[in-house]
């Protein structure tokens, strides 16, 4: 599900960043701001280097995942069923901050995003990239197509990145 674009419709916003899996339509204009990766994460202790030759374990451990009513839950279930991993989800937290403390806790492990290449930084967890496919979603600048732009919008776009993976501002 794409995030709300009524709020751009209705000018309760102006710009909304997020990623758009249902794609954007042609009434606004966008650009790709940055990309995500898909990482799993353990504690940093648990002895597992991949996730192919580990799913018997890993289906063994409590799954911290995204709440349910937001769409990194959604894709948290794709990638585990791609995955061919069906463990208990054991929690159900809105912020990855919250899952990466709770998987460095050794409560469980999980699947996050992460703007960097090399995935999330936490001395208690351990990051282990995607097999194979890696999994990758566009985050994209969404605005209204007005004419002249709002003078906030351009400065917010001035600053974000202008080609997905860069994250310096331009």
């Amino acid at each position: 599900k794409n995030p709300d674009l009524d709020l751009l419709r209705h000018s309760a916003s102006d710009l909304i960043v997020d990623h758009f899996p249902d794609g954007i339509p042609d009434e606004f204009n966008s650009r790709q701001v940055a990309t995500t990766h898909g990482f799993l994460v353990v504690c940093a202790d648990t002895r597992l280097e991949s996730i192919a030759e580990n799913r018997e374990q890993l289906n063994r451990m409590p799954f911290i995942g995204y709440h349910r009513e937001l769409i990194h839950h959604k894709l948290q279930q794709q990638a585990l069923n791609e995955l061919g991993l069906e463990p208990n989800w054991n929690a159900f937290v809105e912020r990855v901050d919250a899952i990466l403390a709770l998987v460095g806790a050794g409560l469980g492990f999980s699947l996050v995003g992460s703007l960097d290449k090399n995935g999330p930084v936490s001395e208690k967890v351990r990051v282990i990239p995607m097999p194979d496919n890696p999994v990758q979603f566009s985050v994209h600048a969404v605005w209204k197509r007005a004419i002249p732009t709002h003078p906030l919008v351009e400065i917010a776009l001035k600053f974000a990145p202008r080609l997905a993976g860069d994250l310096s501002p331009q």
